[in-house]
């Protein structure tokens, strides 16, 4: 339905599907279920040839979280929503919400190319601003290193 996107939408494409990813993701505490309690957390090894094996996905750092929320809301509601419906995993296929928004496949198409420019330009205005001057805490102080 969506098509091939263009090879200088990558980046975004593959941006926005990792925050996905990311966002839909729930923290789950892994504990033994026995009553002798007597489980051992994974090794570090196993958890990182989980992510080269691709059955783990890697870590998305809470710095582009920020840049991609950011920059998600700088982009147009209406080019927004179609970014939404396509890269955050819902429950309901993809066909269901468009048909739900009354978006045919074609002006979903135009909506998605449009959108993923967009949100390039704006990302990447971010990450230059990011270099710049980096988040600032609620306070609008700068963040003290950990």
């Amino acid at each position: 339905m969506l098509g091939d996107i263009p090879a200088e939408l990558q980046s975004a494409d593959e941006f926005l599907t990792r925050y996905g990813r990311w966002a839909t993701a729930k923290q789950r505490h892994r504990r033994c279920v026995s009553a002798e309690g007597r489980y051992r957390a994974e090794p570090a090894q196993a958890t990182s040839a989980a992510v080269s094996r691709g059955t783990l996905s890697a870590p998305f750092p809470l710095v582009d979280a920020l840049d991609v929320q950011r920059s998600l809301a700088a982009v147009p509601e209406r080019l927004r929503s179609i970014l939404v419906i396509v890269y955050i995993p819902r429950r309901l296929p993809l066909t269901v919400l468009l048909r739900q928004q009354r978006i045919g496949a074609d002006e979903c198409r135009k909506r998605l190319l449009a959108g993923l420019a967009e949100f390039s330009s704006t990302l990447a205005y971010m990450r230059a601003q990011h270099k710049r001057a980096p988040h600032r805490g609620a306070c609008g102080d700068a963040k003290a290193p950990i």
